[in-house]
């Protein structure tokens, strides 16, 4: 068991929970018509995922893991506080390059994460108790409003040097609807599933010194067609 230990895998987590992954198995489910996006096509709910699994934490000794808060662990890195964010009303408004790092973030706006953009002054929450959010009347789903906006988070990140040689994994507690990232320009992966986490291991993605972490979220997707009750904010409400 201490041998198990002290090969703990230490992990990148921008959680408010801190549940990071030490599974190895990716959970690929890719599209068959490969010329739509992933947040349009119905055979795609997750791309590069990390299969799901129990939540805990790694520590590098006993007293650590006896206090049960992952904060305490050296293998956990909390990325929560102020991200740059851009937001567009329309995805077809979004810019090609725009999860390029070499993009700059000048008159980008700054916001807060964990947290719901409409109530940071982007875009309009929607409340609804049955029904569709979007052509209530007349829904065709699978088909999606072309006026879909996009909110796109960046921040930059740095892995620390004791980490290097062991795996490590960004876990994202929850984010609303379609979800992409991207670590330095490359795309890491993509998920659907907004009420649960989604895991990525990142170790190809990363490299020394600064790293430019970046999400780009839709809110409508395919997989939004049934409706919610309740308050319905197109957010980054856990991260």
């Amino acid at each position: 068991m201490e041998k198990t230990l002290t090969k703990a895998i230490k992990t990148i987590c921008c959680s408010l929970t801190g549940v990071l992954t030490i599974s190895g198995t990716p959970q690929q489910l890719y599209a068959e018509n490969v010329s739509l996006p992933y947040w349009k096509d119905i055979q795609t709910v997750s791309v590069n995922r990390e299969a799901p699994r129990s939540a805990f934490m790694t520590y590098a000794d006993k007293t650590q893991a006896l206090t049960g808060k992952y904060e305490n662990s050296p293998y956990y890195e909390l990325l929560n506080g102020t991200w740059k964010f851009y937001y567009t009303d329309s995805y077809l408004n979004l810019p090609a390059d725009i999860t390029s790092p070499e993009v700059s973030t000048e008159g980008w706006h700054d916001i807060k994460v964990p947290g719901n953009w409409e109530v940071q002054g982007f875009g309009t929450a929607i409340y609804t108790n049955h029904g569709y959010e979007f052509q209530p009347r007349n829904p065709q789903p699978p088909l999606l409003p072309e006026k879909n906006p996009v909110g796109v988070y960046r921040r930059d990140i740095t892995v620390p040097s004791e980490w290097k040689g062991r795996d490590i994994y960004l876990h994202i507690a929850g984010a609303k609807s379609g979800c992409y990232v991207y670590l330095n320009g490359k795309e890491v992966g993509y998920n659907e599933d907004s009420k649960n986490p989604a895991e990525y291991l990142i170790n190809d993605y990363l490299k020394e010194g600064n790293n430019v972490l970046t999400f780009k979220n839709l809110p409508l997707e395919h997989g939004f067609l049934s409706g919610m009750s309740g308050f319905l904010a197109y957010q980054r409400y856990r991260t």
